[in-house]
C-alpha cells in the first residue's frame, strides 16, 4: 500500500526544500482520526507532514529522508510494537521514533524507551501542542548530531542527482521496503520468550566538544546516579531533575544535562500516570506536585492534574454518597426497630400517635423500597389481621373492622384482606338478624270485672253475617293456631342466598329454619331463625335472602291479612358455586 497524499503545510518536493527540512519532516503511520487531526494541525503550523497507512509506505518515505521523525500509532502497525521498532531502527538507525499508544504499549517498550530506540512515548489522546514539543526535541537533537563539516562527495559522483520518482529508483525503493517488512516478519518468527528486563537509565548523549567544568561534571555524575536509582524528582536538591537543572544553570548548552533533565521529568510523569491508572491517587498527586515545583508550565503535567482532580472529585462524591447511604440505613434500622417494639407491646392502632402503624409510616417515608421496610410492612399487616380474627372469635365484628381497615392502609393488596372483610360483613349481618328476631312478649291487660246481670231478658245473639250496629266495636278475629308452611303460599319473588365464602371453600353444607311474617302487601318482615345446622354458619345469609322474598297477599273474607309462615332453606356447595 502506498503512502497517502501530502497534507497541507508540506514543503515543496525539491532538493533545496528537502535539504532545508531534513530532520524536521514528520512521517506519521496512523488510522486514528483524532491522532491524524492533531498531526495535520502540525502541518498547518509549518512542519512538513506525511501520513502513511502501513510499514511499506513508511519505508518508502524513510528511504528519501532517513533522518526524519517518524510517529508510529501502535494500534495501526499490524505487528507488535516492539518488533516494529527493532526492525525500523535496524534499517534506519538515524530516524527518531515517536510511538503513540496506551499503558500496555508503554510497558512493552519500556526497555527501548530507556535505551532511546524510542525517542518519546506519546500517550493517547495526544494534543497538537504535545506532539510539537516532542517533534521539536527530536529535531533539535538531530541538528546537534548533524553539526560539523559538510560531507565529502562520494567517489564516482557525477554531480547530477537523479530526479525523485525516477523509474531507476523504483526497484531499489521497493526492495528496501520489502526488507523492512521481511525483517519484521522474520523477527516475529525467530523471537523467543524473553524475561522482561528492568528499564535501564537512558544513555546520556556525548558531551559537547567544548570542555566541561569539573563542577558540572560532578553534577552530571550525581544526576546520573540519582536517575539510575529512581530518584527522579524531589524538593531536597538530590533528585535527578534538580541536579540536571543545576548543571544547566551553570552550563546552559550542555546537551547531556538537557537530555537527562527531560528524561527525568518524562519518567516521573509516566510513573505518576501509571500510579493514577492503578488507583494509587496519593502517590500520583505527590509526584505531580514535585514535578510542578521544577517545571510548572509542563503541558503534560497540566493534563495529569486535570485527571487527578477529576478522580479526587469522584472519590469525594463516592464518599459523600456512601455516608448518606449509611446514615439513611441507620435511620431505617431505628424506625423498623420501633415498629417491631410496638408490635411486641400489642400497640397496633392505639395509642393514635405512637403505634405500630404510625411507626411504619415513619420507616416508609425514609426508605419505602428498602427490604427491611417491606419486611416490617408484612409483619404489621399480619399482626393486624391476627388481632381482627381474635375480635371476630369474640363476636366483636365492629372492633375487628378497625384492625382490618388499618391493615388496608398499610398494604391494600395484602393476602387475606378481602377474606377478612367478608367475614366481618357476614358477622355484622348475622348480628343484625339476631337482634330483629327477638320476640317481645306483651303483658296481657288486666281482666275486666264480670258485668252485672241485666234486669231484662238478653237479646238474641247476632249471626255471623250480620253487621254490627252503628257505633259498636267489630268482633275480634280468632287467633291463629301457629305459622303456616311457606309451601302453601304463592311466591312472587325468590332470592338465592349468598353462600358464605369460607363455608364454600371448606365444602360445608347445611340448612336454616326460619319463621317470618307475610304482610298484607306480600312483603316479608320479622324474620326469626328457629334452628340451623351447623349453628350460625348460614344464619346471616339465609336471613338476608329471606327479607327480599315476596309473596302474593293472603286473602281472607275478601280482605288481605298478615300471616306467619315457616321455611327451611338449604345450603349445598354445588348450589353455591
Amino acid at each position: 500500500m502506498t503512502a497517502s497524499p501530502k497534507v497541507r503545510g508540506e514543503a515543496p518536493d525539491t532538493d533545496e526544500a528537502r535539504q532545508a527540512g531534513t530532520g524536521r519532516n514528520l512521517i506519521a503511520l496512523t488510522h486514528d482520526p483524532a491522532l491524524a487531526a492533531a498531526v495535520q494541525e502540525l502541518a498547518a503550523g509549518g512542519i512538513p507532514v506525511e501520513i502513511v497507512e502501513d510499514l511499506r509506505g513508511l519505508a518508502d518515505h524513510l528511504m528519501q529522508d532517513d533522518t526524519a521523525v517518524a510517529l508510529l500509532d501502535a494500534q495501526a502497525l499490524g505487528v507488535p510494537a516492539d518488533a516494529a521498532v527493532d526492525a525500523i531502527k535496524n534499517q534506519f538507525p538515524e530516524v527518531r521514533l515517536l510511538v503513540a499508544g496506551h499503558a500496555a504499549e508503554q510497558n512493552m517498550l519500556a526497555s527501548r524507551i530507556a535505551s532511546q530506540k524510542v525517542f518519546r512515548f506519546v500517550h493517547k489522546p495526544a494534543s497538537t501542542q504535545r506532539l510539537r514539543l516532542f517533534v521539536d526535541a527530536a529535531t533539535s537533537q538531530l541538528a546537534e548530531r548533524q553539526a560539523g563539516p559538510a560531507p565529502l562527495p562520494s567517489a564516482g559522483a557525477s554531480g547530477a542527482t537523479p530526479p525523485q520518482g525516477s523509474s531507476s529508483m523504483l526497484p531499489i525503493l521497493a526492495g528496501v521496503a520489502g526488507v523492512v517488512v521481511l525483517a519484521v516478519g522474520g523477527w516475529l518468527m525467530m523471537r523467543k520468550e524473553e524475561a522482561p528486563a528492568a528499564p535501564a537509565p537512558p544513555v546520556v548523549a556525548e558531551s559537547a566538544p567544548q570542555e566541561t567544568s569539573p563542577e558540572v561534571t560532578a553534577l552530571l555524575q550525581r544526576a546520573a546516579e540519582a536517575l539510575a536509582a529512581g530518584r527522579l524528582v524531589g524538593a531536597d536538591g538530590s533528585s535527578a531533575a534538580e541536579l540536571y537543572r543545576e548543571a544547566l544553570r551553570l552550563d546552559a548548552g550542555n546537551a547531556s544535562a538537557k537530555e537527562g533533565f527531560d528524561s527525568a521529568i518524562d519518567r516521573a510523569l509516566t510513573g505518576a500516570e501509571r500510579s493514577l491508572l492503578n488507583g494509587r491517587l496519593e502517590e500520583a498527586r505527590v509526584t505531580a506536585e514535585m514535578v510542578r515545583l521544577i517545571v510548572p508550565d509542563n503541558s503534560r503535567l497540566a493534563f495529569l492534574y486535570t485527571q487527578i482532580e477529576r478522580e479526587l472529585a469522584r472519590i469525594s462524591a463516592d464518599a459523600s454518597q456512601r455516608q448518606a447511604l449509611e446514615a439513611r440505613q441507620a435511620q431505617i434500622r431505628a424506625a423498623v426497630a420501633a415498629v417491631e417494639d410496638r408490635i411486641a407491646q400489642g400497640a397496633l392502632i392505639d395509642p393514635p400517635t405512637d403505634n405500630a402503624v404510625t411507626r411504619f409510616r415513619e420507616a416508609q417515608n425514609i426508605g419505602g423500597g428498602d427490604p427491611m421496610v417491606r419486611t416490617a410492612r408484612d409483619a404489621v399487616v399480619a399482626a393486624l389481621l391476627t388481632a381482627a380474627d381474635r375480635e371476630l372469635s369474640a363476636d366483636r365484628p365492629t372492633a375487628a373492622r378497625r384492625f382490618v381497615e388499618a391493615a388496608g392502609t398499610v398494604n391494600s393488596s395484602a393476602p387475606g384482606l378481602d377474606f377478612a372483610r367478608r367475614r366481618i360483613d357476614e358477622a355484622l349481618i348475622q348480628q343484625a338478624a339476631l337482634s330483629t328476631a327477638v320476640v317481645s312478649i306483651p303483658v296481657p291487660p288486666p281482666a275486666a270485672p264480670p258485668a252485672a246481670a241485666p234486669a231484662t231478658a238478653p237479646a238474641p245473639a247476632a249471626s255471623a253475617g250480620d253487621a254490627p250496629a252503628s257505633g259498636s266495636a267489630a268482633a275480634p278475629k280468632p287467633a291463629e293456631s301457629g305459622p303456616v308452611s311457606a309451601s302453601t303460599l304463592r311466591v312472587v319473588r325468590r332470592v338465592a342466598p349468598e353462600y358464605p365464602q369460607f363455608a364454600l371453600d371448606s365444602g360445608v353444607s347445611g340448612w336454616v329454619e326460619m319463621e317470618f311474617s307475610v304482610a298484607k302487601d306480600g312483603s316479608v318482615r320479622d324474620v326469626k331463625v328457629i334452628e340451623s345446622e351447623p349453628g350460625r354458619t348460614f344464619d346471616a345469609a339465609a336471613v338476608a335472602a329471606m327479607r327480599r322474598y315476596r309473596y302474593e297477599p293472603v286473602i281472607r273474607d275478601g280482605e288481605p291479612v298478615e300471616v306467619r309462615a315457616r321455611l327451611r332453606m338449604r345450603f349445598t356447595p354445588q348450589e353455591g358455586r
